[in-house]
């Protein structure tokens, strides 16, 4: 820590290295830094602890959400100079605040095929109410309970997810097994084609000669529907070709 010698010279330099000696300006200026960065610190502790209170009067428990505060001391760097002027850095010890406040909710990965808990983020606005985009799906304030509410269906959607998703997996099982059976010869994969402005999960009846088949489940309970095909006797023909083809069968 630098020893600060007050002086009333405002063209006094610095003596020495281990004191350094400050115009009546810069110290004004330090006095300054230290008080905003104390203010701040104390600031976000309070925040933190009002999310807290706001949650638990919600109706949260402590383990639907994660609350943690440490305040301590810290030394920082301040430059003092004016614009333009050399570089005037003073170390100076200010009071820090770490924390957070942040709801715990699921949600489903459907590349992990397991639930997983995720953190939301909300800010206090005026009358006790909060922004919380992640739950909400919006920017408005709503009331601390409406939170708690969100929660609870964002938990309901995950397990819901969680079953769709083994259920079209079965399926998804089930038919690869039955077109094993019925085209021994054929390889069967599951892809993902782009249709009608969306991504369509399928799977692909590839034939030795080129042709395939994109199926598509959850067409109707317990069946499959043909999504598309290509015919590699008719992906080259011209209309007039493709009606003669036709015709002929």
């Amino acid at each position: 820590m630098i020893e600060l010698t007050p002086i009333t010279d405002p063209n006094q330099l610095t003596l020495g290295i281990e004191t350094q000696v400050l115009t009546v300006n810069q110290q004004l200026e330090l006095q300054r830094c230290i008080k905003y960065a104390n203010d701040r610190a104390e600031k976000l502790a309070t925040e933190l602890r009002n999310q807290q209170v706001l949650l638990l009067g919600a109706g949260f428990t402590e383990n639907e959400f994660i609350f943690e505060l440490e305040q301590g001391v810290e030394s920082r760097t301040f430059n003092l100079a004016g614009w333009r002027d050399p570089e005037v850095l003073v170390e100076a010890d200010i009071n820090v605040t770490h924390g957070r406040c942040v709801i715990k909710y699921n949600r489903f990965n459907g590349r992990t095929g397991q639930i997983e808990e995720q953190l939301a983020h909300f800010n206090v606005e005026k009358g006790h109410k909060v922004t919380c985009s992640t739950l909400v799906n919006s920017y408005r304030a709503v009331k601390a309970d409406t939170l708690k509410r969100k929660v609870v269906e964002k938990n309901q959607d995950a397990v819901m997810d969680k079953h769709a998703f083994e259920s079209r997996n079965s399926t998804t099982a089930q038919t690869i097994e039955k077109y094993s059976k019925l085209c021994p010869t054929a390889t069967i994969t599951t892809d993902e084609v782009w249709m009608n402005n969306r991504t369509r999960k399928v799977i692909k009846v590839t034939f030795p000669n080129g042709s395939f088949i994109d199926l598509e489940t959850g067409y109707e309970f317990g069946r499959e529907r043909i999504l598309r095909f290509v015919d590699v006797k008719t992906s080259g023909l011209d209309p007039e070709q493709l009606a003669a083809y036709f015709n002929a069968q």
